[in-house]
């Protein structure tokens, strides 16, 4: 939207919080996941909107609202929220931050893995040999 890449050092430009500011970042989420998406979104100014299941702990729950992202409550599974998720964003035009891909949405959940990619080689360099 502003016609160059915005790095990292830039996200708190007031140009790009000005556009973050009109955006909703969704997504499904046992956990981890959810947590992740709703503080990358509060860094930014965004809001975000994060679907769990019914066997999602309260306290899980608590530790993504902390940053301040909505939450919605699902009957049913995981695969459940990821459908309901994928749904109410198409709806009403918000982005999809899903770790599960399906056909027609590969690009995303991609770099998900590629930032899981991440954790694994710090973890990897602090393992003795």
């Amino acid at each position: 939207r502003l016609g160059r890449t915005v790095d990292i050092s830039g996200l708190h430009a007031p140009d790009v919080q000005a556009i973050a500011a009109g955006m909703t970042f969704a997504c499904a989420t046992d956990g981890n996941h959810g947590r992740s998406v709703a503080q990358g979104a509060s860094l930014v100014g965004a809001r975000s909107v994060i679907f769990v299941h019914s066997g999602v702990s309260n306290e899980r729950v608590a530790a993504i609202a902390r940053f301040g992202a909505e939450i919605v409550r699902v009957a049913g599974d995981y695969d459940q929220s990821v459908r309901e998720a994928a749904r109410v964003a198409a709806e009403r035009g918000w982005t999809v931050v899903s770790d599960t891909s399906w056909p027609g949405y590969e690009r995303i959940p991609g770099l998900v893995m590629q930032g899981y990619t991440v954790i694994v080689r710090e973890a990897l360099k602090r393992l003795p040999q």
